[in-house]
């Protein structure tokens, strides 16, 4: 009995595996061309909620090795809005969202020495400040006192003995659905009973210098927002601020013209997508997965995101045949 199970054990794993990875989906023609979407470039920590966000330096130079070797030519976010009927095969645009000082200490370094520019997208409210983004916020006090630090209201759709890593995750996920008075009042008290401590220098947001710093090494500075809200939550004037604002305040402390957006947490709808229009921007980037064919809506692009837990094989090694799977599909399964 113990070799059948054994077996079936092992088919069912297969047949997740192949599920997750859909390896057998056909290519999406090499002539679209893939925005990747990364948000940190570091070292994983123990039993962080956002460790699914990290990718490890040498991770991240493997990844771009992979790619020049195999000749994808590389463009910022504007470059590819501006050529996107004249783009040659295999064309990528890497995009690092949120903002953080690792983009800059970490990520730079290897973008220079593989002769790669990409496009940052920065929360504007919290450049040059010692704040953490909301989540940051909420996932390190679960992290830290699970549910002793949430608001009574938020305890009744948890489990105590949850992992706190997932406990916290779950609690960023609940705090999204609210209406937005409703998740900043939460996140405050939770910040209030926690404390706010400052971030270490690779988890701040980047500051003007950092900004400016990457703008003169031929990167790109694009907007994602003014404080990181659910944009869909908002109505009317409250927008502005988000957008219009957010873009003035980047380019001012950046020198940059800042013209593309890129959606918090990839939700908009047609009143955001308005908001961001007149604005002034050229494009927006959700965070749907997928390739962007031929007439892709300039203010909704699909992205593959690089997650580098999905990134790795059965062995617990990275796999250069899944990235390059989610390269000729970016296929996600929506179970997980």
């Amino acid at each position: 009995m113990i070799p059948q199970a054994l077996a079936l054990t092992a088919a069912i794993g297969g047949a997740v595996y192949s599920l997750r990875h859909a390896w057998w989906r056909a290519t999406v023609s090499y002539s679209f061309p893939r925005i990747l979407m990364y948000h940190m470039v570091q070292h994983h920590r123990p039993g962080s909620p956002l460790n699914g966000l990290r990718v490890p330096p040498s991770v991240f130079e493997s990844q771009l090795r992979w790619l020049r070797d195999r000749n994808w030519s590389f463009y910022t976010m504007s470059e590819l809005i501006s050529q996107w009927k004249h783009l040659p095969e295999k064309s990528v645009a890497l995009t690092f969202d949120d903002g953080y000082a690792d983009n800059l200490i970490n990520a730079a370094p290897i973008l220079e020495r593989a002769g790669i520019r990409a496009s940052f997208y920065v929360i504007a409210g919290l450049a040059c400040t010692q704040d953490r983004p909301w989540y940051d916020t909420v996932a390190r006090a679960v992290q830290t006192h699970g549910l002793e630090s949430l608001p009574h209201p938020l305890r009744q759709h948890l489990q105590p003995n949850t992992k706190r890593d997932v406990l916290a995750r779950a609690v960023v996920e609940h705090l999204k659905r609210l209406p937005d008075i409703e998740r900043r009042n939460a996140v405050e008290e939770i910040a209030v009973f926690a404390g706010r401590d400052e971030p270490g220098a690779m988890d701040a947001i980047l500051s003007g210098e950092q900004l400016r710093s990457l703008v003169a090494r031929g990167h790109e500075i694009g907007v994602h927002s003014l404080t990181h809200p659910i944009l869909t939550k908002l109505e009317g004037n409250a927008l502005v601020p988000e957008t219009s604002d957010a873009r003035v305040r980047l380019q001012e402390l950046s020198g940059a013209s800042c013209d593309i957006f890129c959606y918090p947490n990839g939700d908009h709808n047609d009143s955001v997508m308005k908001a961001v229009t007149e604005a002034g921007f050229r494009a927006a980037l959700s965070t749907a997965q997928g390739i962007n064919r031929h007439g892709a809506n300039a203010f909704a692009l699909k992205r593959v995101f690089i997650n580098e837990d999905w990134l790795r094989a059965p062995n617990g090694m990275q796999s250069e045949a899944l990235l390059r799977t989610e390269l000729a599909i970016a296929y996600r399964f929506r179970g997980r």
